[in-house]
């Protein structure tokens, strides 16, 4: 660390005790540039104060009123940028800085000829041997307005300026892949990977491109080249593993999961990812404690893009309480997704959670607040008396089963309805009664009938499980017949 910055330290030390003591105090010019320039890289809350204090001190500084102009463009105050701008005009248009401040103002304004016209100013004064920065800047700037060609125009332009500097190059492959001109892509980062095989990012990309082409075998080698050279990085780490999941190499991806996790933090993301894993694997115990893991993990620290993880993570919870048959820390679990889940789903849980307990007033009162929500998609229906039928034995299935319906019925849902049927002749034909669970087929293929969108799946539903069977009644198959036939005839005349 040399002098400049140990001065810089020192002096950062000496202005944030002053605005922390309310008082004021001597700096140099430099030495305040220097501080409202290291602000403004770090992007702290301080950079409009260093700026203001600096103009006390210096008020015609052309240099500092620069810096507020482009406080005030971050800040969309772009009649305030405008004033300044023209108010140093004089002082500042051999300045680069001045005219990319205009580029930007331009750009906010949504004046693209004028941005470009700003743009060539700066490039006629700047220094042969700067120009890489400035075009990099510029082509960052017209990247983030999403004005594509001019920013691949000024990332070009820099690697023209600068063919060492490899910041442009990473940034003008990463948007080759934002527009999905992977090729283009994958020659940057070829290039780069020959200058310096161990560029963690030009591997990582290369893996994205490839997974993205459904290369499959080339994207896994591209990840495990990144993740060799650097394997404590949390993208690299959730990329691979990722991929080696969903080609169904589980074993591999908990491998890669185990070696981070010994020596850093488990992270949300690799939490959903192991429930996802676990969840293939049908390993139970793992499974409740990675949701547990993930509860806890964002009850501390919430974020909004786990939602729906946290969420399913209530869910696995509540069934394995209840599958233990400790149905108050099931309804604890439940209740707790209801501070933030007003859903359909939560609010049947707690009220077959109630009903298990004798509660009956209040499991009817919860039916009701689930009937007052949205209805159920077929599919959340479905998702229902899947865990329904996996965690309860024969006995209790039936009336759980029988306590759904009350929603369903309540809201009119005939075609779900037939769902219900279905899963109640499973239901029965655990207990070899066979003349309920034929009584339940026929209910299924009567709502069938009325519902052509259903048709097909109880009809597939039927036929795979109890065609053949000698112990279900023929009228089952005989009204099956006529609802394939009804069908058939449908399809025909579309």
């Amino acid at each position: 660390m040399g002098d400049d910055d140990f001065n810089l330290f020192d002096n950062l030390d000496r202005f944030e005790k002053m605005i922390k003591e309310n008082r004021s105090e001597f700096f140099e010019k430099e030495e305040i540039l220097s501080i409202v320039r290291f602000y403004k890289i770090i992007y702290s809350d301080l950079f409009e104060k260093a700026i203001d204090y600096g103009l006390k001190l210096y008020p015609g500084s052309s240099e500092l009123l620069l810096y507020k102009s482009n406080f005030f463009l971050e800040k969309e105050e772009l009649k305030k940028a405008f004033d300044i701008l023209k108010k140093i005009e004089s002082f500042e248009k051999r300045n680069p800085n001045y005219w990319e401040n205009w580029v930007i103002y331009y750009l906010k304004r949504g004046n693209l000829s004028k941005a470009l016209s700003m743009a060539q100013k700066g490039d006629q004064v700047y220094l042969k041997f700067d120009k890489a920065d400035y075009f990099t800047a510029l082509a960052n700037e017209f990247n983030n307005h999403n004005h594509v060609n001019e920013a691949i125009l000024y990332y070009q332009k820099a690697i023209q300026a600068d063919p060492y500097d490899e910041y442009p190059k990473h940034k003008l492959a990463r948007l080759y892949i934002k527009e999905e001109e992977y090729q283009k892509a994958l020659e940057i980062y070829d290039y780069l990977l020959d200058e310096d095989p161990f560029d963690v990012d030009a591997w990582f990309f290369k893996g994205v491109i490839h997974e993205e082409l459904e290369q499959i075998e080339e994207a896994l080698s591209a990840y495990g080249f990144a993740y060799a050279i650097d394997p404590k990085d949390d993208e690299v780490i959730f990329k691979l593993a990722y991929l080696l999941y969903s080609t169904l190499k589980f074993s591999e991806a908990l491998q890669i999961i185990d070696d981070y996790v010994k020596q850093n933090s488990l992270t949300p993301e690799l939490c959903l990812l192991l429930l996802n894993i676990y969840q293939e694997k049908h390993n139970h115990e793992y499974l409740k404690y990675y949701a547990l893991k993930l509860i806890e993990l964002l009850e501390t620290a919430p974020a909004p893009e786990y939602n729906n993880g946290l969420l399913t993570a209530y869910k696995i919870v509540f069934q394995h309480y209840l599958q233990e048959k400790k149905i108050l820390l099931a309804i604890q679990y439940i209740e707790k997704a209801l501070l933030q889940y007003n859903e359909i789903t939560l609010w049947f849980f707690l009220s077959l959670s109630k009903l298990l307990q004798g509660q009956h007033k209040e499991a009817a009162l919860f039916i009701t607040k689930a009937c007052k929500l949205p209805d159920p998609s077929l599919k959340e229906s479905r998702n229902i008396l899947e865990t329904i039928t996996n965690i309860f034995d024969k006995q209790t299935r039936i009336d759980a089963i029988t306590h759904f319906a009350k929603i369903l019925k309540r809201k009119k849902l005939t075609s779900q309805m037939a769902y219900i049927h279905v899963y109640k002749a499973q239901g029965y034909m655990e207990f070899y009664d066979f003349s309920n669970a034929s009584k339940e087929l026929n209910n299924a293929i009567k709502c069938a009938m009325k519902n052509s969108e259903i048709a097909p799946d109880i009809i597939s539903l039927i036929e795979s499980d109890y065609r053949g069977l000698p112990w279900v009644d023929k009228k089952v198959f005989s009204n099956l017949d006529k609802l394939k036939n009804k069908e058939n005839k449908s399809g025909y005349e579309q």
